[in-house]
């Protein structure tokens, strides 16, 4: 049985999201990274986009404008396996803004 941990940071990301169009989590492996992504899409009702799959990166990777257009928060696990996505991001943060 695994114990989920509550950790400070979960409340630093809750906080970022609503003030900010991006956040972008980074660490080690194994300290929590895609359980608290699956957690805040969870409490948005979106999908976690997981680059680890190569199914999934290879379509992010052909098309990453579609896969960042989708309902805010986008979250997308792993995201430096297809850097790309972040051309995207960047790209759609400029548009809205622009439009804003």
């Amino acid at each position: 049985m695994t114990q989920r941990v509550d950790r400070g940071i979960a409340r630093i990301v809750r906080d970022r999201l609503a003030e900010e169009p991006v956040v972008a989590l980074q660490g080690p492996r194994t300290v929590g990274k895609s359980t608290l992504l699956a957690e805040a899409a969870g409490r948005h009702g979106v999908r976690v986009i997981d680059l680890d799959q190569p199914e999934m990166r290879d379509a992010v990777s052909a098309d990453p404008a579609t896969f960042v257009a989708g309902p805010s928060p986008v979250c997308i696990d792993e995201f430096h396996k297809a850097p790309v996505v972040l051309d995207a991001i960047k790209a759609e943060l400029n548009c809205q803004l622009a439009a804003g």
